[in-house]
């Protein structure tokens, strides 16, 4: 062993002694944060030099290794006459600050970045399908998230809202997307792989392999769609998303596009944006209720990968299976309109 970490483990242990455990969590963190700087200044000098230690495991694996369990912060960007139903504890109304394209739609800039919105949205994609090849391609990073467990949906847990059962989890409310986007004569591919199990962390560096996979595969896809189950959750309440449309209650989704704002490269990030908003565009046009804001984030969530990469988060933990089920139908019937004005 190396002598500076037995110094490292000597002096733990005397620190603990004198001081108690807090002493000893700030160390065994410090110890930790070091040797991950440590083997990414050998490996990856440049990451090292870009990123802050605070936020190191931010950069590596697309969240913060320390908080795994929800990759959007607790807050909420809610649609206009949506329902906000806690489902435990006392009601709390979340607030965000957004801002507007004139085409009504919103994004919640959680980068330094100065976005001009306006000129993205109303300018071309750079990319058309063919309606004869597959240009969608669906997976699911945390593919064991899950909804509210209900009479209709028994599923058996795996861990705190998730499970295996592919008819109860994310899976399931891809393959809901896909027969939709099929229906308006887009072709779509559905990866089920499991990125998420046994283990949470890599799950990013999975679904990137997974991704790679099917593009060798499939040189004709456009898009990746990364369909989520959000976790909006706020001291100690949790949060259900849902909104009327004709009749059916339904899950409110929120697109999730990715930068380069953690210092790891990301060319493509402007695009996605830009497929992001037009996305949004005609979700608000056809449903007007079901979109949450867009959430522009540091990390990269390897949308660097195509020119319309971006995540769905259908739900959340507080919604039933039936909801976001009845959500994913309409995402899918959007895109697939949205999608028809740019073929070949």
């Amino acid at each position: 062993m190396n002598i500076k970490f037995k110094i490292f483990a000597v002096l733990t242990i005397i620190f603990t002694l004198l001081f108690g455990q807090a002493i000893f969590t700030e160390i065994s963190e410090y110890i930790s944060q070091n040797m991950l700087v440590s083997l990414i200044s050998h490996s990856a000098p440049v990451l090292a030099y870009k990123t802050d230690r605070i936020n190191l495991s931010k950069a590596v694996f697309g969240f913060d290794i320390n908080n795994p369990m929800k990759i959007i912060e607790n807050e909420t960007v809610a649609a206009d006459n949506t329902e906000v139903t806690v489902v435990s504890k006392t009601v709390e109304t979340p607030k965000i600050e957004a801002y507007n394209t004139s085409a009504g739609v919103k994004v919640k800039n959680s980068t330094d970045y100065v976005i001009d919105t306006e000129t993205l949205i109303n300018q071309d994609l750079k990319f058309r399908i063919n309606k004869n090849e597959p240009s969608v391609l669906i997976v699911h990073t945390h593919t064991s998230e899950c909804y509210l467990k209900t009479a209709d949906s028994p599923y058996d847990q795996s861990d705190s809202n998730r499970t295996q059962n592919p008819d109860y989890n994310v899976v399931r409310v891809g393959k809901e997307f896909k027969e939709a986007l099929e229906s308006k004569g887009v072709i779509a591919v559905h990866d089920t792989t499991v990125h998420d199990y046994p283990s949470y962390n890599g799950s990013y560096l999975n679904a990137q392999k997974t991704i790679e996979n099917n593009l060798k595969k499939y040189p004709s896809i456009k898009m990746v769609i990364d369909i989520h189950r959000d976790a909006v959750e706020s001291n100690g309440n949790v949060y259900k998303l849902a909104t009327d449309i004709d009749g059916m209650s339904t899950a409110q989704v929120m697109i999730v596009s990715g930068t380069d704002a953690n210092g790891i490269d990301n060319p493509n990030w402007r695009e996605n944006l830009k497929f992001a908003l037009k996305y949004q565009r005609r979700l608000n046009l056809l449903y007007p209720t079901l979109a949450r804001d867009i959430d522009l984030r540091r990390e990269r969530f390897n949308t660097h990968l195509t020119l319309g990469s971006i995540i769905l988060e259908v739900g959340t933990t507080g919604n039933t299976l039936e909801e976001a089920i009845n959500s994913a139908k309409l995402c899918g019937y959007a895109l697939g309109d949205m999608l028809s004005y740019i073929t070949d």
